[in-house]
């Protein structure tokens, strides 16, 4: 029975850590799509809602309970918080927190195992990792009444010592853990069997959930609007602006120009591949760079020689880029034999059913 002791708590526990690191890393190295807590929220919320909170807010306080308990060194306390009193707050809080975490967490495991929705698309590791949990659980809860009848602290000052140690790598007194009653030891072997298990399952999205406290650190994100912006200019001052192409957007003479003109619209760019009025007239040539000029002398703002607005018309300026946007669609469509010409100077009315093509 020594040597049992010894391997669980002297040598299982850096099996588990080895595990636990060295198998998160290679996973997100090479399996990074299976790196996801694979949420069923889209199938049916119902008890995920209730169960998924409770169960989430439970477990972290749970956690981050365990971490500072058990790592804290008792020197770094003592002068202000008694041992005792620190264990009657963590009977007070960790049984309050655990009692919401058993409600969620048997909420999400009868809905993974009675919903025939969710029960058809879970993986059977999904099942399993939940019942894990609640018999962790279950056997921690279980702790309570112990933990009480030795209210002195001395049984949470002996674990404490031994996680240190752990984690300092440091000489183990597995003898001194045998003595204690077998909630402990079972919560102490189960709770390493789950750190085991991490990286293979979908516990590795808790990884995630710490690193997303960097996006409170992130840099600014620039986001551009993908609105045409109309140069406006005059013939006095500046000659007009070319409208700017589009990244990728096809130019004349290229192939996918070319491909354009058969009628396919899959790489159509409305702003910067435009095919003229549709006449044949051979303004489609310098279609890419066409100018949308406004000046103050003349009567009317017109892209390809097409009035975008009658004459002594002032439209503002997010209107006069909505009617050239239009018309530079209208005239591709046009051209792609999508609409039909227009013989007028004057940009047409469009109806709905044009709209709708246009769209």
């Amino acid at each position: 029975m020594t040597s049992l002791h010894g391997f669980l708590f002297g040598v299982y526990p850096y099996i588990c850590l080895t595990v636990f690191l060295l198998g998160s890393l290679l996973r997100f190295d090479r399996d990074q799509y299976t790196w996801k807590s694979d949420s069923s929220q889209l199938l049916r919320t119902g008890l995920l809602r209730w169960g998924s909170n409770l169960f989430h807010v439970g477990i972290l306080f749970l956690f981050f309970g365990h971490l500072v308990g058990l790592l804290a060194p008792h020197a770094f306390y003592a002068h202000f918080l008694e041992a005792s009193v620190k264990q009657k707050i963590a009977i007070y809080s960790g049984g309050t927190f655990g009692v919401l975490c058993f409600i969620g967490l048997t909420m999400l495991i009868y809905r993974r195992m009675f919903d025939e929705r969710i029960r058809y698309t879970s993986h059977k590791t999904d099942l399993a990792i939940l019942l894990i949990l609640w018999v962790q659980l279950v056997v921690g809860l279980i702790t309570l009444p112990f933990s009480w009848a030795h209210s002195d602290g001395s049984v949470m000052l002996i674990l404490a010592d031994w996680a240190q140690r752990i984690l300092t790598l440091r000489a183990v007194d597995a003898e001194m853990l045998a003595g204690l009653p077998w909630p402990y030891l079972f919560h102490i072997v189960f709770g390493m069997t789950i750190f085991l298990l991490f990286p293979f399952s979908r516990l590795v999205h808790v990884w995630s959930g710490f690193a997303s406290v960097g996006y409170l650190l992130r840099p600014y994100q620039i986001v551009r609007s993908r609105r045409l912006d109309v140069g406006v200019t005059t013939r006095s001052s500046h000659a007009p602006q070319p409208v700017q192409a589009s990244r990728g957007a096809a130019q004349p003479g290229t192939a996918a120009s070319k491909e354009n003109s058969r009628g396919d619209v899959s790489s159509f760019s409305p702003v910067a591949d435009t095919g003229g009025c549709g006449s044949g007239c051979g303004c489609a040539s310098a279609a890419a760079s066409a100018p949308v000029a406004l000046a103050q002398d003349m009567p009317t703002a017109s892209v390809n020689g097409v009035a975008l607005h009658a004459e002594g018309q002032r439209p503002e300026a997010g209107e006069l880029r909505e009617l050239a946007y239009a018309e530079l669609l209208r005239q591709r469509a046009v051209a792609l034999g999508l609409l039909p010409q227009h013989a007028g100077p004057m940009a047409p009315e469009l109806s709905e059913a044009e709209r709708q093509i246009l769209n």
